[in-house]
C-alpha cells in the first residue's frame, strides 16, 4: 500500500511538472496566448488530472506567483543569516531581497508587472501577500526581538509589530510594481516613487523607535535604475525574441539568483 508521504511526493512531482512546463510556455508564447491543452501537452498529465489540482489557467499562475513568493523569502531569510548585521542591517536586507520584482528572472518579472500587477488582479495580488507575510513573519518578528534585546527598537508587542511592519512594506512594494506595470514616463515615475520610498522608510522607523536613517530598505537611485531596467526589459520582452536567453542562475536551493548589492547594509 502506498503511503502518504509516497502520494504527497507524486503529487508535488506532478504540480511542478504542470508549474515549470506551464511557466517556460508563459515566457515563450504569453500569458494570453497559452491555452490549457499547451500546458497539458507540455507536461504530460491529463485534463482531469489538471483540473483536480487547478480551477483554471489563471489558479495555475496564482499557484505560480505564490510559489516563487515562498520561494524568495525562504532566500531572503538565507541572506540574512549569512553574515553579522544589526538588526536595522537584517530588517534591509530581509525586506528589500524578498521583492517579486527583484528576481533575477526577467521572464517571471515581466510575467509578474504583464499579468498579476494589472488593476483587476487584486485577488492574485493578496494571495501573494498572504504568502509572503506567512513565510516572513517569524523571521521579521526575530529581528525585532534582537533589537529589542539590545535597545534598539521598542515595542509592547513583537509579533504585531511585525505584522505592521510586513503590512506596511507589501502595500509599499505593491504599489511600487502597479506603477511599474502602468509604463509611466520616467519623470513622473521618480516622483511618485522617491516620497513614497521616504514616507515607507519613516513610517516602519518609527514603529520600531528605530535610530533615524537606519531603515533604507533601498537606495533611492538603485531603486529608480532598477525600475529603469525593469521596464526596458519588459518594452524588449513584447518583442519576438527567445525566452531564456541570459537565464539567471540557480543557487543550491533551486531559487533564482539575483544579482543585489547589499554593501551598503554592511
Amino acid at each position: 500500500m502506498r503511503t502518504s508521504v509516497d502520494e504527497n511526493g507524486m503529487r508535488a512531482e506532478k504540480l511542478n511538472r504542470v508549474e515549470d512546463a506551464a511557466e517556460k510556455l508563459f515566457y515563450e508564447k504569453g500569458y494570453a496566448e497559452t491555452s490549457v491543452q499547451d500546458i497539458l501537452e507540455a507536461s504530460g498529465i491529463s485534463k482531469s488530472a489538471f483540473y483536480k489540482y487547478y480551477d483554471g489557467k489563471h489558479a495555475l499562475l496564482q499557484s505560480i506567483c505564490t510559489r516563487y513568493a515562498a520561494e524568495l523569502c525562504f532566500f531572503a531569510d538565507a541572506m540574512v543569516r549569512q553574515e553579522e548585521r544589526t538588526p536595522s542591517q537584517q530588517l534591509n536586507v530581509l525586506l528589500s531581497s524578498s521583492t517579486l520584482w527583484q528576481s533575477g528572472n526577467m521572464g517571471f518579472v515581466s510575467l509578474l508587472l504583464g499579468v498579476a500587477y494589472q488593476e483587476e488582479e487584486g485577488v492574485m495580488r493578496l494571495k501573494m501577500r498572504e504568502c509572503q507575510i506567512r513565510s516572513m513573519r517569524d523571521s521579521v518578528a526575530r529581528i525585532i526581538a534582537e533589537g529589542v534585546s539590545k535597545g534598539l527598537f521598542y515595542t509592547i508587542d513583537i509579533s504585531v509589530c511585525a505584522n505592521m511592519i510586513l503590512q506596511m512594506y507589501l502595500c509599499f512594494t505593491e504599489h511600487i510594481a502597479l506603477l511599474m506595470a502602468s509604463d509611466l514616463p520616467e519623470k513622473e515615475f521618480e516622483e511618485r516613487v522617491i516620497p513614497e520610498l521616504l514616507v515607507t522608510r519613516e513610517a516602519i522607523e518609527r514603529t520600531l523607535r528605530a535610530p533615524m536613517g537606519s531603515i533604507v530598505l533601498f537606495e533611492t537611485e538603485n531603486l529608480l535604475e532598477l525600475g529603469r531596467k525593469i521596464r526596458e526589459d519588459r518594452m524588449k520582452s513584447r518583442e519576438p525574441t527567445g525566452a531564456f536567453e541570459g537565464e539567471e542562475p540557480v543557487n543550491e536551493h533551486g531559487i533564482v539568483q539575483m544579482k543585489m548589492d547589499f554593501s551598503q547594509y554592511v
